[in-house]
This record gives structure tokens, C-alpha cells and sequence, in this order.
């Protein structure tokens, strides 16, 4: 696993070097890192406002992406954030879930300012392994520009995430509005 993610390479007749460089990347694209992490290891405090919690009917489209039976009506759990570091706007998140993962329990009683794969652990005993993200530079939204107090002149880094459980079953929807407050890094390597 260490050869996969760039920290060893291992060479014929010489041996396993240690890649440095890639020792030092912090906030790598390629390995899913809990926004509230990051922006600690930065020595700034994350908190969450403007949290918003709905449930909504799926959408055909979400449907497919979480892997709903189509003949059936799903109700999802949305929650909405903005997330600062001190007192800087730094990301909007929506977080989709279905209904069912919880199973039967209260919404009112949890806390959604947490981390949303706390939340999923804790409230739904469903763990997330790993994500398949698709990411896009763009302008956003207007509503999510203002919240996050960006320039005319400042893209946002989109990301788009299907998150899977141990059991490879689709169990998250993430959709997350970056600025350039992150400064995010990707190894990769050649095939």
C-alpha cells in the first residue's frame, strides 16, 4: 500500500527508496482527509454555521447514484453547511444520505455540526471506506458565492463524491464548494 500511494518505490538491483517529496504533500486529493483535519493542521479552529438539515424526496438521479430501488419513493436527509476556519469562510457542503440509514431515529437529537462520516458512524453504523470523487473548477452558485464572501473574480474548487461503505454499497452523496483557502495536492503515477 505504501508503493501504491507514492511513499516507496521499489527499484531492481538497487532496492525500496523512500520518495521524500511525497512524504512532505499535505492535503492530498488521493486520500480522503475530513475537512475539519485539514483546516486544524493549519492551526486555524473549524466550526460550521448557516447548518441547515432537510429531508427531501430522491430524485431519479439520486437515486441511481445511491443505489435506490427506482419502483420505490425515497426520502433523503440533506445537510447543508457552511464551514469557516476562525472567522474565513472556507467551504459549502451538502451532505445526502438516505432516510433509511438511520432507522427510525430522531433527527432532532443528532448533532449535525459534526463531521458527516462521524455522523454516518455514529447514528447509522455504516463506516465509509472510500469515495469516487469527480472535481471541477467553477464559478458556483450565487447563494453559496455570498455565504462564502468570494470575489468576482475567484473560481471554487467543486468536488462530487459518492461515498462506499465496507460492503461497496453507495451510502453518501457529497457535493463540496472548496476556495482557495485549501491548498490540495494530488500524486500521481504513471501506469
Amino acid at each position: 500500500e505504501l508503493e501504491r500511494d507514492g511513499y516507496l518505490e521499489r527499484v531492481r538491483g538497487i532496492g525500496t527508496l523512500v520518495n521524500r517529496d511525497v512524504l512532505m504533500v499535505e492535503n492530498r486529493m488521493d486520500q480522503k482527509l475530513e475537512f475539519n483535519k485539514m483546516i486544524r493542521a493549519i492551526g486555524r479552529v473549524p466550526h460550521s454555521d448557516n447548518l441547515m438539515v432537510t429531508r427531501e424526496t430522491a430524485t431519479p438521479e439520486l437515486m441511481e447514484r445511491l443505489a435506490l430501488d427506482p419502483e420505490k419513493e425515497h426520502t433523503l436527509v440533506f445537510v447543508r453547511r457552511r464551514v469557516m476556519a476562525d472567522d474565513t469562510p472556507v467551504l459549502f457542503s451538502t451532505d445526502i444520505l438516505p432516510l433509511s440509514l438511520f432507522d427510525n431515529k430522531r433527527l432532532e437529537g443528532i448533532d449535525f455540526s459534526q463531521p458527516i462520516f462521524d455522523i454516518a458512524a455514529r447514528h447509522c453504523h455504516t463506516e465509509v471506506t472510500e469515495t469516487v470523487a469527480h472535481f471541477h473548477a467553477v464559478s458556483g452558485p450565487a447563494g453559496i458565492r455570498r455565504q462564502l464572501a468570494l470575489r468576482p473574480e475567484q473560481a471554487l474548487l467543486q468536488l462530487e463524491e459518492i461515498c462506499y461503505s465496507r460492503l461497496c454499497k453507495p451510502v453518501l452523496c457529497c457535493q463540496t464548494y472548496y476556495t482557495d483557502f485549501f491548498d490540495f495536492a494530488m500524486v500521481r503515477k504513471l501506469l
